[in-house]
């Protein structure tokens, strides 16, 4: 009896399902896009920017929201150059189908680009770990069977990325740069990453974020 109140007790693994992107080049340092946001719930959202001016610092989310809800960064990565910006975090309470997504910078940008995820069976408030580097790819030291993880990219170049090792495949945001992203279940993941590209260099900017069941 005890074993099998502990397997019924036990945390479902994470669901993790990538519901949209956009993008828009209006050379603002506000924006409002509309995304996709599936079903709606908890959702991880990546949003990308490149300035125009490259102040010191580069450009920094002062308003992040998802259909009116706050989104709480996790972590965010700024290039060496203080052009090009990309945060990663997550949010509760958004609506389903189609949502605004505002995003307003410390200074104006060039352009601006958004993935958005609905995750389930997770932890989007104490989340397992992040990372952000100024890379193509990334490593995370260990992941917990049943955790999500998430990353996404952005660079300064037209040239677009091709696909990804250690996630699924997302696909590009193509706003004169390109951002990308992929996901997976840590069950099925690496514990390494990386997005195909041909470029080299280029301000690449790069976050990850892995949630725990629960």
């Amino acid at each position: 009896m005890v074993a099998n109140e502990q397997w019924f007790g036990a945390a479902p693994d994470g669901i993790v399902t990538f519901t949209g992107k956009s993008g828009s080049s209006s050379d603002t340092a506000n924006y409002s896009v509309s995304v996709d946001c599936g079903d709606g719930g908890n959702m991880v959202v990546a949003s990308y920017a490149q300035d125009n001016s490259a102040p010191t610092n580069g450009p920094q989310l002062t308003t992040w929201t998802l259909d009116g809800q706050t989104i709480t960064a996790k972590a965010t990565q700024t290039d060496s150059t203080d052009e090009c910006t990309i945060s990663i975090g997550t949010c509760s309470g958004v609506s389903s189908g189609t949502n605004t997504c505002v995003m307003n910078w410390s200074s104006s940008c060039l352009r601006c680009m958004v993935f958005v995820w609905k995750v389930e069976n997770v932890d989007i408030v104490t989340m397992e770990q992040a990372i952000d580097v100024e890379a193509y790819n990334a490593t995370m030291s260990a992941y917990k069977d049943g955790s999500v993880v998430i990353a996404a990219t952005g660079t300064q170049s037209g040239t677009a990325f091709t696909g990804a090792s250690g996630l699924t495949y997302h696909g590009n945001q193509a706003q004169e740069s390109n951002a990308t992203a992929g996901s997976a279940l840590a069950a099925d993941a690496n514990t390494s990453f990386s997005f195909t590209t041909s470029i080299t260099g280029e301000r690449a900017v790069l976050v990850g974020l892995e949630l725990s069941k629960g």
